[in-house]
């Protein structure tokens, strides 16, 4: 019997992770989409959470939220995550992302994705990834770093900046 919940408790773990892997890859393509098709709307769909999503990932990081009345709850929430600047902030580093590709040579329609590695942490309770995508122009390999990606309700949004780790040089 052990070795039987045993099997089940790996199996059911790898799947998951599996799970995970295939919707991160889903979601850090739509992010190089955005950039090909120099799409900051998609990028925006794609990446960015609602402030209602956020605000409840605010209170499954912080439980003692949830008993506060509704305005004095929102007072605590924009303490700790002010959703207008991080939007803002994810915005702006797609701009900044897209420009440096630009002032690189790439001619973003035209790059190709070659593989996207992960790196899937547990924290209380919520899965996190840091994402790395690596893709082709003009026979040069390029590196971008999705940080900090969170699993929130079945998608993953961005937490942090896109990091530009330019050429990969072999």
């Amino acid at each position: 019997m052990r070795i039987l919940l045993s099997i089940l408790f790996f199996t059911i773990l790898s799947s998951a992770n599996s799970l995970h892997e295939q919707s991160s890859k889903t979601f850090s393509e739509e992010i190089l989409r955005s950039l090909v098709k120099h799409d900051k709307d998609l990028f925006e769909k794609t990446a960015i959470a609602s402030k209602t999503i956020l605000d409840s990932l605010i209170i499954q990081e912080f439980p003692k939220l949830k008993n506060l009345p509704k305005e004095e709850r929102e007072v605590h929430i924009n303490k700790v995550m002010n959703y207008d600047m991080l939007k803002s902030t994810l915005l702006k580093s797609w701009d900044k992302i897209y420009n440096r590709g630009v002032r690189e040579g790439i001619k973003w329609e035209n790059v190709t994705l070659i593989k996207i590695e992960y790196e899937f942490q547990e924290k209380k309770g919520l899965i996190w990834s840091d994402n790395n995508l690596y893709f082709n122009f003009n026979k040069k390999v390029f590196h971008i770093k999705l940080d900090d990606c969170v699993l929130l309700d079945g998608h993953w949004y961005m937490n942090d900046t896109m990091k530009w780790r330019g050429e990969v040089l072999d």
